[in-house]
């Protein structure tokens, strides 16, 4: 249906927004990415309900993940209503956008994405368009002293943040692409070398920008999941067993 091939790609143009600035809003290097992510998903939402009466399709069962997910989000809406403040716990600050109102749109945007990706050609895309725009935020936050003033990333030194406008929250973004650019490396064919080693220059680039960033919680982070990841890789059946003797 044509309607699901909008919302598809529609849901996977929203990963554009960590090179989105919208400078003429309070707090334009994050309030402006959180408001048009949230217009965004209420748009998506909309078509994914004339989807649903046109093409009378039910949504699809829910699995273990899914009533966790649902329970999160739960438990956030009931601590705004029994919590100090409703009102600063619902819908945040500019500043931070971090009220539940912002979290509930990221719970309609993962219950879109279950729903409309079901393939596993629709996750690779949508990593790899996610990959390429951590690199590009990098490049930009690179770059970020040879813009106007307005864009430019000066204020923190040395250290980068780019169009996120704070380190801290740049390197814990910049983790997510990293993540995604060194699995496609690892599960791409090696007929495809091209491909392959353009995920591992990516990751690698990346690699240096969280290093740049300058933010030792990101480290931890990294650290541990790379140790998460080597115990996996040794009970895991990618090699033989030798090798996963070697790794453990």
């Amino acid at each position: 249906m044509f309607l699901e091939k909008i919302i598809k790609y529609l849901l996977g143009f929203s990963l554009i927004l960590p090179v989105v600035f919208l400078s003429n809003v309070m707090y334009p290097w994050n309030f402006g990415k959180i408001l048009f992510f949230q217009v965004f998903v209420d748009i998506l939402a909309l078509l994914a309900g004339v989807y649903f009466l046109v093409s009378k399709k039910t949504f699809k069962r829910f699995t273990f993940l899914d009533y966790a997910v649902l329970a999160f989000f739960s438990s956030q809406l009931l601590s705004a209503f029994f919590g100090f403040d409703f009102s600063q716990s619902f819908f945040g600050d500019q500043g931070r956008a971090s009220g539940v109102f912002t979290w509930l749109h990221f719970g309609v945007f993962y219950f879109l994405l279950r729903q409309f990706f079901d393939a596993k050609k629709d996750w690779f895309l949508t990593g790899s368009f996610a990959v390429f725009i951590g690199v590009a935020s990098s490049v930009l936050a690179w770059l970020g002293k040879y813009f106007p003033d307005y864009l430019s990333v000066a204020t923190f030194g040395d250290r980068l943040s780019g169009l996120i406008g704070n380190p801290i929250f740049f390197a814990s973004y910049i983790i997510f692409p990293l993540f995604l650019a060194f699995y496609f490396f690892i599960n791409t064919p090696n007929e495809a070398k091209i491909k392959k080693w353009l995920y591992f220059s990516a990751g690698v680039f990346l690699l240096i920008s969280l290093v740049a960033s300058e933010v030792r919680g990101a480290f931890v982070g990294l650290l541990a999941s790379i140790f998460i990841i080597w115990i996996f890789l040794g009970f895991s059946d990618l090699f033989s067993k030798k090798i996963r003797t070697y790794i453990l």
